[in-house]
C-alpha cells in the first residue's frame, strides 16, 4: 500500500513539473549543441533534442515546451530590438518592459535573498531577478540600447551636487534637511519634569512622549562666487524643529512640552574630490550663523547662537550598486553671551564642540533601508566626561513613509534637557524620498 502511495506521488510530481524540468534541460542541451564544431553533429544534436519536444502529445504542453526554449535561446540583438519598441517616461517605459520580460513582484521578492544576494545574470534573467524598480529599468535600458544614466549618490541627492540631480529637483526646490519623522510613542526612563511643571502647576508629565522632526531646506543662490575657489558655492538656508508632546497625557489636555526652532544659513562649497579606497569629499560647508531656542519665556527660555563647519564623505557601491556610507563631521563655536543672557551656562561641557553623524544607505529586494548612528562627546577627560548617541534604523513600509525605529541617549536632544540625561527609546514613521 505504501509502495502504491509513494509511486502515485511521484508519477503526479513529475506530470506537474516534468515539463519545466525537460525545457530547462532542452536549453541546457541546445547550449551544449551550439558548442559543436561539426555541422552535422551539431544538426543531429539539434534535431534528438527537439525530439523530446515534438514527442509531446499535448498540444499545449508541446508548444509551452517550444516556447520556452526559444525565450531561452532568443538573441541578443532580436531581445534588444524587442524592448526598443518600449517608449514613454520612466513609469511607461518600465510597464512595457516588464510584460515583455514577463517580470513578476511576488516570484522576485519571493526568490530574493535579503543577506546573500546572489551574483547579478545577465540578460533578461537579470532584469527580471532585480526586485527594485529604478535599478530594474536601468538594466532593462541597457538591453535595449539606451545610455543609462548615471546614478546619483545619497548626498548628492541630497545637496544636488550633481547635474542629473539639480535636473531632477529644479533650481528652486525645496528638499529634506535633516531626518523628517514622527516617532507616535516614545518612552524616556529619566524625564526631566521639574522645569515644565514648576510653571505649570498640578500638571503630571508622562514617561511616555510623541517626538517628530520636520527639517526643510532651499538654495537661494546657485555658484555664488563663479570660479574664484575652483570649486563651486551655494548658499542654502535651512530650517528644523524639533517637539516632544505629550500625546498620551490626555488627563492634561496632551501640551507640547518642548519645541526647538533652528534656522540656519550654509555656505555649501562641492568639493567632488577623491580620497581613498573609493571614499570622496563631497562638500564642506561654512554655517555663518545657526540660531537654536525653544521660544520660551523665564524661566523655560533656552537659546544660543553658533557658527559651524561641516565636513561631508561618502563611499558608493559597498554591498552593491546602490548602497550608500556616508560621514559627515559637524564642528562648531559658540558665540559668546553675557552671564545674564545666558540661557544655558556650560552648554559646552554637555555637548561639546561638534559631533559626528554615519549614515549606511541600501536596498535589498527592492525595499529600502537606512541605518543611522550620531555621536558626541565634551572631549573632557576627567571625571566630567560625557558622550551622547542616537542610532536609528528605519526600512520600507509604505510608499514615501519608512519604518522608523530611534534610541537616545545622552544630553542635548533638546535645549530644555541639555543638562540632563536622557534615555529614550521611540517607534514611528520616517518620510523618504519626496
Amino acid at each position: 500500500m505504501i509502495r502504491t502511495l509513494l509511486l502515485a506521488c511521484f508519477l503526479l510530481a513529475w506530470l506537474c513539473g516534468a515539463q519545466g524540468y525537460a525545457a530547462e534541460t532542452l536549453v541546457d542541451n541546445l547550449v551544449d549543441c551550439s558548442n559543436e564544431n561539426d555541422p552535422n553533429k551539431r544538426l543531429a544534436c539539434f534535431e534528438k533534442s527537439l525530439d523530446k519536444c515534438s514527442s509531446e502529445t499535448n498540444r499545449e504542453k508541446r508548444l509551452q515546451c517550444f516556447d520556452k526554449i526559444v525565450k531561452k535561446q532568443t538573441p541578443a540583438a532580436e531581445v534588444a530590438g524587442d524592448l526598443a519598441k518600449c517608449s514613454g517616461n520612466d513609469a511607461e517605459r518600465l510597464r512595457c518592459y516588464d510584460q515583455k520580460a514577463d517580470y513578476s513582484w511576488w516570484e522576485c521578492r519571493r526568490s530574493c535573498s535579503w543577506w546573500t544576494p546572489s551574483p547579478p545574470r545577465p540578460g533578461l534573467d537579470g532584469c527580471r531577478e532585480t526586485c527594485d524598480d529604478s535599478e530594474r529599468l536601468v538594466k532593462y535600458d541597457t538591453l535595449a540600447g539606451l545610455e543609462p544614466p548615471e546614478e546619483s549618490s545619497y548626498l548628492e541627492k541630497l545637496w544636488l551636487l550633481d547635474p542629473k540631480s539639480l535636473k531632477k529637483e529644479g533650481r528652486w526646490a525645496i528638499l529634506p534637511h535633516r531626518e523628517n519623522y514622527f516617532l507616535l510613542y516614545t518612552y524616556n526612563g529619566h524625564l526631566d519634569k521639574q522645569p515644565y511643571e514648576s510653571v505649570n502647576p498640578g500638571t503630571n508629565l508622562q514617561d511616555a512622549e510623541a517626538k517628530f522632526q520636520l527639517s526643510l531646506k532651499m538654495k537661494l543662490w546657485e555658484d555664488i562666487f563663479g570660479d574664484i575657489f575652483e570649486k563651486k558655492v551655494d548658499l542654502w538656508v535651512g530650517y528644523t524643529q524639533l517637539s516632544l508632546w505629550q500625546l498620551w497625557n490626555w488627563n492634561y489636555s496632551a501640551p507640547f512640552r518642548e519645541t526647538n526652532y533652528e534656522p540656519e544659513a550654509i555656505f555649501n562649497v562641492r568639493m567632488d574630490k577623491k580620497l581613498f579606497d573609493g571614499w570622496k569629499l563631497q562638500f564642506i560647508q561654512f554655517v555663518p550663523i545657526n540660531h537654536q531656542s525653544n521660544g520660551q519665556s523665564e524661566p523655560l527660555s533656552r537659546s544660543w547662537n553658533r557658527s559651524m563647519l561641516n565636513f561631508g564623505v561618502e563611499k558608493v557601491k559597498l554591498l552593491s550598486e546602490q548602497d550608500n556610507f556616508d560621514v559627515l563631521l559637524k564642528t562648531w563655536y559658540r558665540w559668546p553671551e553675557s552671564a545674564e543672557n545666558d540661557d544655558n551656562p556650560n552648554i559646552e561641557s554637555y555637548l561639546g564642540y561638534g559631533e559626528l553623524w554615519a549614515g549606511y544607505h541600501g536596498k535589498r529586494c527592492g525595499h529600502d533601508f537606512n541605518l543611522s548612528l550620531m555621536f558626541r562627546n565634551n572631549l573632557r577627560f576627567d571625571d566630567e566626561n560625557r558622550s551622547t548617541l542616537q542610532l536609528g534604523l528605519d526600512f520600507t513600509l509604505i510608499g514615501p513613509l519608512n519604518f522608523y525605529i530611534q534610541y537616545f541617549t545622552g544630553y542635548g536632544e533638546t535645549l530644555i534637557d541639555y543638562n540632563h540625561y536622557t534615555n529614550r527609546i521611540g517607534v514611528g514613521v520616517m518620510i523618504q524620498n519626496w
